[in-house]
């Protein structure tokens, strides 16, 4: 009759090491890409034809998120942010980024380490945006957990 709540806590200590490796590769520079487009913008139209893609990985020192973000086929950026929100929502801006005026933009940013630890666990309750003057609500948009 105990076999049961063995089965139990193994299956629980399988997930728990499984969070903590995914984790860990996520945060010790694995890189993942995300992304946007237009047609991901939400409450507003987007630039139909816009494009981008971010690339980006938590440093494994400090509270830091490096990425390199391009686009194409909009306006000159005026801003760029991560945001926390689903796809569906519009929401509160957690870091800028450098717009990428040139095509495309590369830097290293702080975080809290609170907002550093959710967005680890969480990637896809948060997005990038790029804004520009044709499209000052977001020309292009996407989820980082995507």
């Amino acid at each position: 009759m105990k076999q049961p709540g063995v089965l139990v806590v193994m299956l629980t200590f399988v997930a728990a090491v499984s969070f903590v490796v995914a984790s860990e590769q996520y945060k010790n520079g694995r890189t993942k890409t995300t992304t946007l487009t237009g047609l991901g913008e939400v409450q507003t139209i987007g630039d139909p034809d816009g494009t981008g893609m971010l690339k980006f990985s938590i440093g494994a020192e400090g509270n830091q998120i490096c990425y390199e973000l391009s686009i194409s086929n909009i306006g000159t950026p005026t801003a760029a942010d991560i945001s926390f929100g689903s796809k569906t929502e519009v929401a509160t801006v957690i870091a800028t980024l450098e717009a990428p005026t040139n095509g495309s933009s590369k830097r290293c940013i702080t975080l809290a380490a609170d907002k550093i630890a959710d967005l680890i666990k969480n990637p896809g309750h948060y997005y990038v945006n790029v804004y520009n003057a044709e499209f000052p609500k977001g020309a292009i948009r996407g989820q980082l957990g995507n």
